[in-house]
């Protein structure tokens, strides 16, 4: 979803940056489902998922501001670059999707 509207934006995107950080946006490895507790997962799990990504990766600035702020607005700090816009967008698009149209 992210290169479709990479695409279709009239602007120059970092590709790379991109894919890389809408790989790793939700890197949290844990099923939040489980029933452990994780009611806040919408406001932690980007911190978590930059933590895991951080220790197998290495990330450019521009990919770290992809994964720390794609949850945007439920976290207060706001993305700082296209691609973690790009990236911030996508993934409430694809929610949407997923939670009207779930099979």
């Amino acid at each position: 979803m992210s290169v479709r509207i990479a695409k279709w934006l009239p602007i120059q995107v970092n590709m790379d940056a991109l894919v890389i950080g809408a790989l790793l946006h939700d890197y949290f490895l844990y099923d939040w489902h489980d029933g452990k507790g994780r009611h806040l997962h919408g406001f932690t799990h980007p911190e978590c998922a930059f933590r895991n990504a951080e220790k197998d990766y290495t990330l450019s600035p521009r990919v770290k501001n992809i994964i720390i702020r794609h949850m945007f607005p439920l976290t207060p700090v706001s993305p700082t670059c296209t691609e973690a816009w790009i990236v911030c967008i996508a993934d409430k698009i694809c929610a949407i999707e997923e939670t009207l149209f779930r099979r």
